[in-house]
């Protein structure tokens, strides 16, 4: 087994481990911003592997006890536009825009009045998108709502990218481990039956069984989801 296969084995098991970490990141940002805002939703949406749907990781308000990993398309509505522009929008009458996919909103259980809208970016490329629903009209300081609302976007997507890096980081160390390990076991067997480099790839494929047993274990959604953060953390 090669390295690179190694190491994508020790980031799923990781990830697995991991997606708490990754759930309480974006729930808290849409609690923040539902509270700032005082709206009556916050969602956050990030794209599945495939990049034909936006699915909700993280909800605040209207529909949070049933929309997290409910899947939109990802071409449809404001929050498609926005994914596709990489632009944030503003909408305070849903009514009048084109854009607007009153069945997509109708699916989730709640109609909005107004849409506020910004990507999830990270070096340039949009990985999701955070909304806000029906914000009340007060005062916010000096900042326009978009100029904070981007503000949240980018604390979503740093955070994201900062666990990105901690899992590579455990994985490099984990594969670095391997190798030694079988190294030295290969290096212990060479002057007999010259079956070392057998042993190391017993010891890789032992590593793949132990991460697919992992999976295995996992049931429906959180397989799903486990696909959703791998894309969002990896595939940027």
């Amino acid at each position: 087994m090669s390295d690179s296969g190694r190491l994508w084995d020790s980031e799923a098991a990781a990830l697995l481990s991991l997606i708490p970490d990754h759930d309480r990141l974006l729930q808290s940002v849409v609690e923040t911003a539902r509270g700032i805002f005082a709206a009556q939703a916050s969602s956050i949406f990030l794209l599945d592997p495939q990049r034909e749907h936006l699915v909700f990781e993280a909800v605040s308000g209207a529909g949070e006890a049933h929309l997290v990993g409910m899947r939109v398309p990802v071409d449809q509505g404001l929050a498609g536009w926005v994914m596709a522009s990489a632009q944030p929008i503003a909408v305070d009458d849903v009514d009048n825009d084109p854009m607007f996919a009153r069945n997509v909103a109708e699916s989730t259980g709640y109609v909005p009045r107004s849409i506020l809208a910004a990507p999830l970016l990270i070096d340039g490329d949009s990985i999701g998108v955070i909304e806000v629903l029906d914000r009340t009209s007060d005062p916010r300081g000096e900042l326009s709502d978009l100029e904070i609302l981007g503000l949240f976007a980018n604390q979503a997507a740093i955070g994201l990218q900062m666990l990105r890096r901690a899992w590579l980081a455990d994985a490099r160390t984990d594969a670095r481990g391997e190798r030694v390990a079988a190294g030295e076991r290969s290096g212990a067997s060479a002057s007999g039956s010259g079956s070392g480099s057998g042993e190391g790839q017993a010891a890789a494929d032992s590593s793949l069984v132990s991460a697919l047993r992992l999976l295995r274990s996992c049931n429906e959604r959180q397989l799903k989801k486990a696909l959703v953060v791998l894309n969002a953390v990896l595939d940027v």
